[in-house]
């Protein structure tokens, strides 16, 4: 049994995490905003996209959060909607999105005093926005390692999933015609180069 001193020692401690925690979050937020709200400009239109293939706003949630490519997403999208057979879409996908396998293979060698498990987690969650700023700060010799890199990770692949789920929620309130969808998410990346 843990005597009070002891306990006020673990309750100290615990309060002690949760605001290194709280601050490493904080830091990720600062530096990822941009990012995060490029994510929801364009994750809005590919939401209505993917409600107007008959995705349900739970099925666009479950897609967005763990198949994060938005290119392929709306490939999926356009593919599906033009009647191509699944076949080819999963082949299509396939072949755009062999990139991660680079990416992670390029991170990982930066991402000392990680072990497998977490090179695994941060390989296995990157998008292209996340992998770049992660290089960076990695190479740069920056506080940030594997947990950072995983956390930032997650930050975008929610703000990703909440932007696309409220997309399809508000096409399907508001009827837009799926050439204007896809027209606003073509000027979008255009816009983002």
């Amino acid at each position: 049994m843990l005597s009070d001193d002891d306990s006020a020692v673990s309750l100290h401690a615990a309060r002690r995490l949760y605001q290194d925690e709280k601050r490493m979050v904080l830091k990720i937020v600062r530096t990822v905003w941009p990012v995060m709200l490029t994510y929801v400009a364009i994750g809005a239109p590919c939401g209505m996209i993917m409600g107007q293939t008959g995705m349900e706003p739970w099925m666009v949630f479950a897609l967005s959060s763990t198949f994060v490519t938005g290119s392929g997403q709306f490939m999926v999208c356009n593919l599906w909607l033009a009647g191509v057979p699944a076949a080819s879409i999963v082949a299509s996908v396939a072949a755009i999105s062999s990139r991660f396998a680079l990416y992670s293979a390029s991170i990982a060698p930066h991402l000392t005093g990680a072990s497998k498990r977490q090179t695994l987690a941060v390989a296995a969650t990157l998008t292209e926005e996340a992998y770049g700023i992660s290089l960076a700060k990695l190479v740069e010799g920056e506080d940030w390692g594997p947990r950072e890199s995983f956390v930032l990770n997650v930050i975008l692949i929610a703000t990703w999933g909440a932007s696309c789920t409220m997309g399809a929620i508000v096409g399907a309130v508001v009827d837009v015609p799926t050439a204007i969808a896809s027209f606003v998410c073509t000027s979008l990346f255009i816009c983002l180069l």
